[in-house]
């Protein structure tokens, strides 16, 4: 079972984001196996409907308290956007350069400050076996990274025709300090544009299992 606690949506309506909490029950009814948190990517099909672009994930402690299915607010007026004006190749350009000195600044300083100056107010940190860092003040505040070196290869950008919301994904190879073999994982960041710039709204971490 799963649910969105949170979403957003480019201006120009055809990239959307959604996240929350999920759980596994694998006899049905009953007490769950499994908890963790779902990210899901969504754009508009020729045909107009709105289809899975990409979805990952990770699997967490069970939740402190109940986690609240989001409300979404009516909306009377349809939002608009100019988007005639922006080069496509050029947005996702500028959100990987951002991305990169994300990457960049996180070789050099503590990754939590780093964070701390990317992050939107609302932003959220997914990794797995720990409860979500929900908000730029508790992950500023509490998020940290074991010591050693991460190199992130990023595989795809991709945006909004608006150039308000995008998302980088790829791969990443963490090796410890003391470790020889690294540990590799997935990654995704979403991207949106916030006060004129590109701020982190979401960021997750899945790795790679040694079975797969």
């Amino acid at each position: 079972m799963w649910y969105p606690s949170f979403a957003t949506i480019a201006l120009a309506e055809d990239l959307g984001c959604t996240t929350g909490p999920w759980t596994f029950r694998p006899g049905g009814p009953g007490d769950p196996i499994a908890h963790g948190y779902f990210v899901s990517l969504w754009r508009v099909q020729s045909d107009g409907q709105w289809k899975v672009e990409l979805d990952c994930g990770v699997t967490c402690p069970p939740p402190p308290t109940p986690i609240e299915p989001l409300q979404p607010e009516a909306i009377s007026e349809p939002r608009s956007a100019e988007t005639a004006s922006l080069d496509p190749d050029q947005v996702c350009l500028s959100l990987l350069v951002v991305e990169r000195a994300l990457t960049d600044e996180m070789a050099h300083a503590a990754v939590a400050a780093v964070y701390d100056r990317y992050c939107a107010d609302e932003a959220q940190i997914y990794r797995t076996g720990v409860w979500p860092y929900r908000g730029r003040a508790a992950i500023r505040d509490n998020f940290g990274a074991l010591p050693g070196v991460c190199v992130w290869q990023p595989i795809d950008v991709r945006t909004s025709r608006s150039g308000d919301l995008g998302y980088v994904y790829g791969l990443a190879q963490f090796r410890p300090d003391g470790r020889s073999d690294p540990i590799e994982s997935c990654y995704l960041r979403v991207w949106k544009q916030i006060a004129g710039r590109w701020q982190l709204l979401i960021d997750v971490d899945c790795p790679i299992s040694e079975s797969l």
